[in-house]
């Protein structure tokens, strides 16, 4: 069947289902007077294989606590965490906080993972392999038990036994789903393979009759993911191991991913981010981390939960792709033209709303240009805004403790607007994105050879950067983690919610608009730095109404005797604005610095703010004086 496409099924009123008692049942008896149906197959999805992998000295010690789920600690001391049955209910089911029902929601029902037929066509959605042999560990070892392949030279010589990619070879035929086609019959890659599914195509001559029936080791099983659950064990198994890893879809890599049978499911989906969609870390990995983190505000970070993708993993998972508020070509036109003095929309209508998750169907992302070149007149960057919410999977995104105190749910997230960067120009790619994955040791390091390596060059970043998203910028902040509430509109000039006895004058300082600089960039040989440029226009969101019912549901609550409950500070699931655009006949000069909004330098701290305050800029390379 095709994705995305609704399907009629007819049944004969005759027909029978043969039981396993060799007894025929007629249908009209099991389904009454139901002769036919319509149903809808999701638009994407990924052939997945569990495969749960059993060792002679395999055990649970059921250490990892996943919240609302109790099987694993439930089967500590046996020798498996986790049956086949609850394999099932996780990948294919439809439970919360699992990371099928996870993908399916915030997809807004646009993703399924899929179950393989076996070579017989029954429906196989996983499988326990017994390996009858103590557990070898490690990437040594898991290479070996997956492809009877070294990973290193220095690996130790495992006794031959059947690998398990022979193993799923006789389970099901890989070529069956090699071989998917488009209704139109083009080739058909599921994954959203880097640099791109056209060039890897093109690179592997996918779709070509050789490639239909060559046995290539590349790409081995390609549209199908197989997911290998290490029932880990042994005397060289700690109580406390945990194995999350995997393979994206990159050049002529096989995506795949490795858990143990110990492992969180937040980590399920991680992982799963990285095989399914190419995802990237965003997680803290040293300090200061600089500017590409995403904090806690999405599960392929600093997230301890299920909190969901972030407006940047949307677009690279295919869920989303962003609303223009207008087109770029209509900023350009506006710009170059010196008799139109006041922006006019093109379409006549200068309003928008923003949804959150809480309604998954209507979620939205919206776009905004931010980065013009100047000599090319591309658009070379653009901000993206989402709305948080304060329910479902929106609830599992969380801020600092210390900025939360909620009278009767004291650290509940209670939502807000996140404004994201997307930054594509060279300064960007060669002065941080290369610095960030490689330090000094590719010095050709290049948009060109990041495409080639198969790294994504355009990680995004919070905007601002400061107040810092992720607490590997704020380690000299003895006084708040990461982040804080201030990082999301309207909240960003207070320190902690609820607002206590001065309500009224923290009321008075909330922010009713969201205004977005458009800069204009000289090319990179003139000017390494990334984030500055010539501000030659502002763009500017209007929440008024938004931003009012936020102040009267608060006002209420704080006349109440008991008051600063977490409801009253619940932004709800949309948020109305209007808009304008403000052309700058004299451009002013910014530099990375001036974008942080002086209300908020009161939460700045730690290194990468030190040297921005020092320079104007974030260069990874030029330490700020130790103190000013």
């Amino acid at each position: 069947m095709y994705g995305g496409t609704t399907y009629k099924v007819s049944v004969n009123i005759d027909s029978g289902i043969e039981l396993a008692d060799g007894n025929i049942q007629s249908l009209s008896g099991l389904i009454s007077d139901v002769t036919s149906w319509t149903f809808t197959t999701a638009e994407m999805t990924r052939f997945t294989l569990p495969l749960l992998v059993s060792y002679s000295d395999s055990e649970c010690y059921g250490t990892q606590q996943n919240p609302h789920h109790p099987e694993i600690p439930h089967r500590a001391g046996e020798r498996e965490c986790l049956t086949l049955e609850d394999i099932n209910k996780l990948m294919f089911g439809n439970i919360e906080d699992t990371p099928s029902h996870y993908l399916t929601e915030i997809s807004g029902g646009k993703f399924v993972s899929s179950p393989v037929r076996d070579r017989a066509g029954n429906v196989v959605k996983s499988v326990r392999i017994d390996r009858d042999k103590p557990y070898i560990g490690g990437s040594c070892g898991r290479s070996w038990e997956k492809q009877s392949h070294k990973a290193f030279a220095g690996c130790t010589d495992y006794d031959d036994d059947t690998s398990l990619r022979d193993e799923m070879d006789l389970i099901f035929d890989r070529f069956r789903y090699r071989n998917l086609t488009h209704k139109d019959g083009s080739y058909n890659l599921l994954a959203p393979y880097r640099p791109s599914r056209e060039e890897v195509m093109d690179d592997y001559d996918m779709g070509s009759v050789s490639d239909m029936t060559v046995n290539s080791h590349i790409h081995y099983f390609r549209n199908v993911t197989p997911i290998y659950l290490w029932a880990t064990g042994g005397p060289d198994t700690s109580r406390n191991t945990i194995i999350g890893m995997a393979l994206p879809p990159r050049g002529s890599y096989q995506p795949s991913v490795d858990l143990s049978h110990e492992e969180r499911f937040d980590t399920w989906v991680h992982e799963l981010g990285h095989a399914y969609f190419g995802m990237t870390d965003t997680y803290v990995t040293s300090r200061p981390a600089g500017p590409n983190k995403t904090g806690t505000f999405d599960v392929m970070a600093d997230a301890r939960g299920l909190a969901p993708f972030s407006a940047w993993n949307m677009v690279l998972s295919e869920f989303e792709e962003p609303e223009e508020l207008f087109a770029d070509s209509d900023l350009i036109a506006y710009l170059a033209d010196a008799s139109e003095a006041t922006w006019s929309d093109p379409d006549g209508n200068n309003n928008g709303t923003l949804h959150s998750l809480e309604n998954s169907s209507e979620f939205n992302v919206i776009k905004v240009p931010a980065i013009i070149e100047r000599d090319t007149r591309e658009v070379k960057g653009h901000y993206l805004l989402e709305l948080y919410g304060s329910s479902g999977y929106d609830s599992q995104r969380s801020v600092t403790a210390d900025t939360l105190d909620f009278s009767d749910q004291p650290d509940s997230f209670p939502g807000g607007i996140a404004i994201w960067k997307w930054d594509k120009t060279e300064q960007k790619v060669s002065t941080d994105v290369c610095k960030e994955y490689f330090g000094d040791n590719v010095p050709h390091c290049s948009l060109d050879f990041l495409n080639g390596n198969g790294n994504n060059p355009y990680p995004i970043e919070y905007y601002p950067s400061i107040p810092s998203v992720t607490h590997g910028n704020d380690v000299t902040d003895t006084v708040h983690g990461s982040p804080g509430i201030y990082t999301l509109f309207p909240w960003w000039y207070s320190e902690q919610l609820p607002y206590g006895t001065d309500y009224e004058a923290q009321l008075g300082n909330m922010p009713t608009t969201i205004e977005l600089p458009v800069l204009e960039i000289a090319p990179f040989d003139e000017d390494q730095n990334f984030g500055g440029g010539n501000k030659v226009a502002t763009v500017t969101l209007s929440f008024d109404q938004f931003v009012s019912d936020i102040k009267s549901s608060i006002r209420e609550d704080s006349q109440r005797a008991n008051n600063g409950n977490f409801n009253a500070y619940t932004p709800g699931s949309s948020a109305g604005f209007t808009y304008s655009v403000e052309k700058h006949d004299t451009p002013v000069y910014m530099t990375y610095r001036d974008h942080v909004r002086e209300g908020q330098t009161q939460f700045a701290s730690g290194v990468m703010w030190d040297e921005m305050e020092a320079y104007g800029f974030y260069r990874f390379t030029e330490p700020a004086p130790a103190s000013r």
